[in-house]
Order: C-alpha cells, then structure tokens, then sequence
C-alpha cells in the first residue's frame, strides 16, 4: 500500500484537501499499519493494494470521524460532488458503514480479529 494514495482517499472520504489531509497523517499511517498487520499468511499485499488502500482509508476516516465527534470537528460530510450535512452521531454513523462496506471487501485478505466461543 502506498500511504500517499490512502492519503488521497481519506481526502476524499473526507472533502479535505491534499494538505488538509496532511494533519491527519498519523491516523492514516496508523490505519495503514493495522490493515498491514492483519493479512493473511501468503497474501500478497501488492497485487490487492487497492482493496487494501481503501479499506485503510475508510478505517482511518473512520477514527478521523469519532475523533471530531468527540471534539465537535465534523459538521458535513462530502462524497465526491455531494456534501451531507450531519449531526456528529449521524457522521460517526456515516463513516462506520463506510469502513464496514471496504473492510467486508477486505475481508477475505485479513485475519479474522472477532472472537467466537464454538464447543468445549
């Protein structure tokens, strides 16, 4: 994954500029790191950066999103040429099935992370 391209993406996830982006460097990076960590032994991350990268990005939009709900930072909300003016409850809401709908299809490259009790 190449962190300018997330970078590019949680720009448009979010409507920020390129260098408005740019501060939210670290969340990004951190989202990077987390979907690198969670692959699937023998997946090769150059042949699904794509998936990869916009998984990461909606991740990292996703922190980004709570992050200014807990701050009062995210008034709207824009989708390429539509902007959604939203509650922070409602943005937080957005943003998780944004980063639900790209980690289900990221799915099938990841370590499956939830915990589930089958027999004794």
């Amino acid at each position: 994954m190449e962190l300018s391209y997330v970078g590019k993406l949680f720009a448009a996830f979010t409507g920020m500029t390129a260098d408005e982006a740019l501060e939210q460097l670290e969340t990004i990076r951190l989202s990077v790191t987390e979907i690198e960590s969670r692959l699937k032994t023998g997946v090769d991350p150059e042949k699904h950066s794509q998936v990869l990268s916009y998984a990461a990005a909606a991740l990292a939009f996703y922190r980004y999103s709570v992050l200014c709900a807990n701050t009062g930072g995210i008034q709207n909300l824009k989708m390429g040429d539509t902007t959604f003016s939203a509650d922070s409850k409602t943005a937080v809401q957005t943003a998780a099935a944004i980063r639900d709908e790209f980690m289900a299809l990221a799915a099938p490259l990841l370590q499956d992370q939830r915990f589930a009790f089958q027999a004794v």
